[in-house]
C-alpha cells in the first residue's frame, strides 16, 4: 500500500519494517526458522511483500530452505507452515494478495513457478519450463500481466501452462550482465523496459 519498506538484515538475521509516512523503523523482528535443518534466527535473501497487508511478508533464506509466509505480531514473527520445497524458486513477486510468482535462480536456471498462498503457507500450483529469464542469478519482474526475464524472456502467466511470449535479443553486454544477476523493469505504458 506504498506506507512501509521491509527490510532484511543480514547481519541481525532479523526483518525491519520501515514507516514510509513518518520516516521511522516502526517493528524489528528476528527470523526464525527451523525448517530444513535450521536452528534459530536466519537472514532473509529475498522479501516480498503481501499485498493488502502490513504484517505478512514472503521471505526466501536460502534457494534450499525455500519460500515462507512470515506474519509479523508485535514484536515477534512465525512462518506459516506450509513453504515452498528446496530449489523452488527464488525472489518471489506478488501479482494480488492469494498468489505469487517465483524463478528458479539457483540451479536450471529456467524453471518458472505459479504459487497460491493461505492460511497455512504456500502451495505451487505448477512450474514451467521457459527461456529468457537470465540463468543463475536471473530476476523477474511482473508489468502488465506479462512476467519479464532479465534475459529478454517475456511470458504470460495466465495460460495454464505459463507461454512464452518471446525472448528479446537483448545483445551481449546486456546478456552478460544478466547472467551474472541483472535485473529487469518492465515499463508497458512506453512499450520500454530497463535492464540492469
Amino acid at each position: 500500500d506504498g506506507n512501509y519498506l521491509f527490510i532484511g538484515w543480514s547481519g541481525a538475521k532479523s526483518l525491519g519494517r520501515f514507516n514510509l509516512l513518518n520516516q521511522t523503523m516502526d517493528v524489528t523482528v528476528p527470523i526464525v526458522s527451523t525448517a530444513f535443518g535450521n536452528s534459530g534466527d536466519v537472514a532473509a535473501t529475498s522479501i516480498a511483500a503481501v499485498p493488502g497487508t502490513d504484517s505478512s511478508v514472503a521471505v526466501e533464506v536460502t534457494s534450499f530452505d525455500g519460500i515462507g509466509i512470515y506474519d509479523i505480531s508485535g514484536s515477534t514473527g512465525v512462518f506459516r507452515s506450509k513453504t515452498s520445497q528446496p530449489y523452488g524458486g527464488d525472489n518471489p513477486v506478488f501479482t494480488d494478495a492469494t498468489s505469487f510468482y517465483a524463478y528458479d535462480a539457483a540451479t536450471t536456471g529456467a524453471e518458472f513457478y505459479r504459487y497460491s498462498i493461505g492460511p497455512t503457507g504456500v502451495t505451487l500450483i505448477d512450474s514451467t519450463t521457459l527461456n529468457g529469464f537470465g540463468g543463475f542469478g536471473g530476476k523477474l519482474a511482473v508489468d502488465g500481466g506479462l512476467v519479464f526475464g532479465s534475459s529478454g524472456g517475456i511470458i504470460n502467466p495466465s495460460t495454464t501452462p505459463p507461454s512464452q511470449v518471446a525472448v528479446l535479443p537483448l545483445g551481449n553486454g546486456t546478456s552478460s550482465i544478466s547472467l551474472s544477476g541483472g535485473g529487469v523493469i518492465p515499463y508497458q505504458a512506453e512499450s520500454k523496459a530497463f535492464v540492469i
